[in-house]
């Protein structure tokens, strides 16, 4: 059996599913049952017809060059592809389908038109039968279901995407026990009610995940992450934050689509912004909570149309619908800085890495405002606020509001009308009356839960403990072995069945996550297969599969036919 596509191969994929007629490209969606090196060699010439490449027909034709190199995608086709309705958030899927190595790669793209804000609202509990699924994490199981009610047992199933997609491709993972392995691309996580509900869904099947991000991406830190985590180097550079989520990212190319990657750590202040957030989220009731995921997910927005621009976003921040949840988010991060005081610093540097400069003004302006004369002349006369704008603009001592306007407008930059100034001003009184609210910051690491090995016992090492179970497997595999090799040595059988042991059917449906017909020397293959991919068995695969290998060695050379479990 033939090794499945690697990690880097399926992200070429996840690429692919970006190709749209905006761009000048036929979508993958509309190349049903198309040789994949076909529709590479149609796009490729559609470029080549183009007079210039804008930037983003340059990023894809590096994509195109890479995949055509690549022997491993000549037998590789377009299986099926769907569009999803507008009702379900007009995402695009395609299954591409590998007829030499017998795999099924499932891909979800990317932030459908109007899925953009669905990626906060699963922060929370929802309308859904099960209160924490959102209506596009559901149509994409469905879809899934769709895709593999036809699919032959034969096939090992991997389920992708990348940004939503990639958390659809969790989604369906953790729903789903049929899914052989999944590669989430960027895929933001799950909320605490998720995490409870399908506590014991995550402990059994979070060992099929893995999750490829950018180092300084800005989604894939959202909620709580299930599954291991690989960091990759930002290859596309650090001038505007939203490079650090496009697809292509983790790829370093050259002229002719040869790519390299560069696997690195997450960044300390990464974590300590995601840490923030759950804190944050964690100090809320449910409708607090969506309020404040509904503003960041219209900041989100925002930012991905127009920019971080601090006076775009203050304009956001400020806007009658936003003001509460803007004035306790102003309260909870000064309380944070309290009990941790570097984690200024750490938003700054991030900010400032990633093309932000102008960002940090809205920072200095929370910080500016909460110290300001006005604010502490207005808590000493609270009664002043009941008045209007215009009123209220009048009884301010003059000197007070010159010194602000100056301090805002020369030092930040920041061009606010009356309205919006008065609306600051109340934002900061409101944020003094939250912070006697907050007793305590919630711890703000991700939720662990731990996998449901059912045949590993974890009470000693737990690489010792893998080794000592893979060789039990290996105690079993030779009595199998030799009960195939007795059988395959009747000359008159090409093809034969018999009973497995019930406890080697239980591990090898657990180390390779499916049933079905395979030869012997194939169930080897994906045994290492299976395993190699997670670097926690690496110990043990050394110790233990070589010898499962040798064992079937003379076994697999005298048995004709396919051994059915």
């Amino acid at each position: 059996m033939a090794d499945l596509l690697n990690s880097s191969q399926v992200i070429l994929l996840d690429n692919l599913m970006y190709l749209d007629s905006g761009d000048g490209f036929i979508p993958v969606t509309d190349c049903k049952g198309m040789k994949l090196n076909d529709y590479v060699d149609q796009q490729l010439n559609l470029l080549s017809h183009q007079e210039s490449l804008t930037l983003d027909q340059q990023r894809y034709e590096s994509v195109l060059k890479a995949v055509k190199n690549d022997p491993s995608f000549e037998t590789v086709v377009i299986g099926d592809a769907k569009v999803e309705s507008f009702q379900d958030g007009g995402g695009g899927s395609a299954m591409f389908v590998n007829t030499s190595t017998k795999e099924a790669i499932i891909s979800y793209r990317g932030t459908g038109k109007e899925e953009w804000k669905d990626n906060f609202i699963g922060g929370t509990k929802t309308d859904a039968a099960d209160g924490v699924s959102t209506p596009y994490q559901e149509a994409a199981l469905k879809t899934y279901r769709e895709y593999t009610d036809d699919l032959g047992s034969e096939y090992t199933i991997t389920v992708t995407g990348h940004s939503k997609g990639g958390n659809k491709a969790k989604y369906i993972t953790i729903l789903d026990d049929s899914v052989d392995r999944c590669i989430s691309c960027d895929g933001q996580g799950f909320s605490d009610d998720f995490m409870n509900a399908y506590q014991s869904n995550i402990a059994h099947n979070q060992s099929k995940i893995t999750n490829h991000n950018v180092d300084d991406d800005f989604v894939n830190l959202l909620l709580n992450d299930i599954g291991e985590t690989v960091y990759y180097t930002n290859n596309r550079g650090k001038e505007n934050i939203t490079y650090n989520h496009y697809a292509d990212a983790y790829f370093s190319f050259d002229e002719t689509g040869n790519y390299t990657v560069n696997v690195t750590d997450r960044p300390k202040d990464v974590a300590q912004l995601d840490e923030f957030l759950n804190s944050f989220l964690r100090s809320m009731n449910d409708e607090e909570r969506r309020n404040a995921l509904e503003l960041f997910g219209d900041i989100a927005a925002t930012a991905r149309h127009d920019g971080l621009d601090a006076n775009n976003i203050m304009t956001l921040l400020l806007e009658d619908g936003n003001l509460n949840s803007a004035s306790y988010l102003i309260a909870f991060l000064t309380r944070y800085e309290q009990e941790h005081p570097e984690f200024g610093k750490a938003i700054e540097s991030y900010l400032n890495r990633n093309g932000l400069g102008d960002a940090v003004k809205i920072v200095q302006t929370v910080e500016g405002v909460m110290n300001h004369d006005v604010i502490k002349w207005l808590i000493d006369h609270p009664r002043l606020l009941q008045f209007g704008v215009d009123v209220l603009w009048k009884l301010i001592p003059s000197a007070y509001k010159d010194d602000l306007l100056n301090y805002l407008s020369e030092k930040l930059g920041l061009k606010l009308t009356q309205e919006q100034l008065f609306a600051l001003i109340q934002a900061a009184i409101n944020a003094f009356g939250y912070a006697n609210t907050i007793e305590e910051i919630p711890d703000g690491k991700d939720i662990q839960i731990q996998s449901n090995y059912d045949w590993i016992y974890v009470n000693t090492d737990f690489l010792d403990a893998i080794a000592g179970n893979l060789k039990r497997l290996a105690q079993e595999l030779e009595g199998f072995a030799s009960q195939a090799k007795s059988i395959a040595s009747d000359s008159a059988m090409d093809e034969f069945r018999f009973e497995v042991p019930f406890t080697l059917r239980f591990w090898v449906k657990r180390l390779m996550g499916s049933s079905g017909s395979m030869n012997v020397g194939a169930l080897i293959n994906r045994l290492s297969n299976s395993l190699s991919e997670s670097a926690s068995f690496a110990t043990a695969l050394s110790k233990a599969v070589d010898k499962t290998s040798e064992m079937f060695n003379e076994a697999e050379n005298e048995i004709a036919g396919n051994v059915e479990f």
